[in-house]
């Protein structure tokens, strides 16, 4: 329903990814309303692993009288915490996308503040690191054991840590 002039919705929804023994089942229980959009689960399990989890607040509003329906407050709290496992279906978009090919990735990230002033940490880890090129005689050096830490804000970006190997050698 329509509350002065902002879509007010709780919705649970429950899907599959895939099928037979790789599915993944997907679920999403969210509420929106003037505050913005509570995501209080967004999970994909498989089997009894999870594989994507997300929560939190996020400072957007659906308001269909008004153009564009879709508002984002600036300055309103944002929070989103958000993780992956290596087996997540995720990185398979990732790696379609992109032509990368990684192994075991894994990722975490932690958003605080609002849109205008955001604040977070994301860390990600890979096991391994390749391209997929389709120009002959060129290829890029492997990249093996790759941990990225980097703390955000709007005025800054810091690696807090990093550490990879190319072509088996420490950089």
């Amino acid at each position: 329903h329509v509350a002065d002039g902002t879509l007010v919705f709780d919705t649970a929804l429950n899907g599959r990814i895939g099928a037979g023994a790789n599915a993944a089942q997907v679920k999403l229980l969210a509420r929106g309303d003037a505050e913005g959009l509570e995501l209080k689960e967004l999970t994909v399990i498989q089997g009894e692993r999870v594989l994507t989890q997300a929560t939190g607040r996020l400072p957007v509003t659906w308001r269909p009288s008004d153009s564009p329906h879709l508002r984002l407050e600036e300055t309103a709290p944002l929070t989103l915490a958000a993780s992956t496992s290596p087996d997540s279906p995720l990185w398979a978009t990732l790696c379609a996308f992109t032509g990368a090919e990684l192994t075991q990735p894994d990722a975490r990230i932690n958003l605080q503040g609002t849109l205008r002033q955001p604040v977070g940490d994301l860390e990600v880890r890979v096991a391994k690191v390749g391209f997929k090129l389709n120009a002959e005689g060129f290829s890029l050096p492997e990249a093996a054991d790759l941990a990225l830490s980097v703390h955000f804000e709007r005025s800054q970006v810091s690696l807090t840590n990093f550490s990879a190997k190319l072509d088996g050698q420490a950089v």
